[in-house]
C-alpha cells in the first residue's frame, strides 16, 4: 500500500509521542523504510519520556528530603526559642516537627525525640565553649549545671514531638483507605 508522505508526516508526531496504535506505528515504520525524507523526520523528532515509576520515585524523594529539612529546621528553631522569650512557640513547633517526621520517616520517626534531646544538649555545650578559657574549673561546673537544667527542656520537647507523631499516626490511620 502506497501512502502519501503528507499523511505519514501527520502521523509521525503521534509515533514520536508514543500515542499511536501499533498498526499506525507499523504503517509509519514501513513507509519510512522506503522514504528517506520521512525517515529523517521520524529519526530527528524522537523524544524519550521518563517512565511514570521514575517520575513518582523522584517526586517521593523530593518530598522526603523536604520533610526531613522541615523537621530539622523545626528542631533548630525550637531549640533556639529555648533561650528566648518566645519559648511557648515550642508547644506549636515540636508537635509539628513530630508530625512531619512521622510523615517522612514512619517508624523511624521515633528517633526524632532522641535527636531533639541531643540537639538541645549540643546547643548548650556550644554556648558554653567561650567560657572555658576563663576559669576551667568554674566553667566545667557551669556546663554541668546548664546541661542538667536544659535536659528538662529537651524531655518536654521530646514529649511534644511524640504527641505530634501520635497525632500524625492517628490521622493516617483514620483516613487510610482500604487497599483492595
Amino acid at each position: 500500500m502506497n501512502i502519501d508522505c503528507n499523511v505519514i508526516k501527520d502521523l509521525i508526531p503521534l509515533v514520536n509521542d508514543d500515542v499511536a496504535s501499533s498498526q499506525t506505528k507499523e504503517l509509519v515504520f514501513e513507509h519510512c523504510s522506503k522514504c528517506s525524507d520521512c525517515k529523517s523526520l521520524l529519526d530527528e523528532k524522537i523524544t524519550i519520556f521518563p517512565k511514570d515509576e521514575m517520575m513518582i520515585k523522584a517526586i517521593k524523594k523530593s518530598l522526603f528530603i523536604s520533610q526531613i529539612a522541615i523537621a530539622i529546621l523545626g528542631i533548630l528553631v525550637g531549640v533556639w526559642f529555648t533561650t528566648s522569650n518566645n519559648i511557648l512557640y515550642n508547644f506549636y513547633i515540636m508537635p509539628l516537627v513530630g508530625a512531619v517526621s512521622y510523615l517522612a520517616l514512619k517508624k523511624k520517626s521515633l528517633f526524632v525525640p532522641l535527636g531533639i534531646i541531643t540537639t538541645v544538649e549540643l546547643m548548650q555545650i556550644l554556648k558554653t565553649i567561650p567560657f572555658l578559657s576563663y576559669n576551667f574549673g568554674k566553667a566545667i561546673n557551669q556546663i554541668g549545671t546548664l546541661l542538667i537544667s536544659n535536659i528538662y527542656f529537651g524531655i518536654i520537647y521530646a514529649i511534644l514531638s511524640l504527641i505530634g507523631i501520635l497525632i500524625a499516626f492517628l490521622f493516617e490511620f483514620t483516613f487510610r483507605r482500604d487497599k483492595k
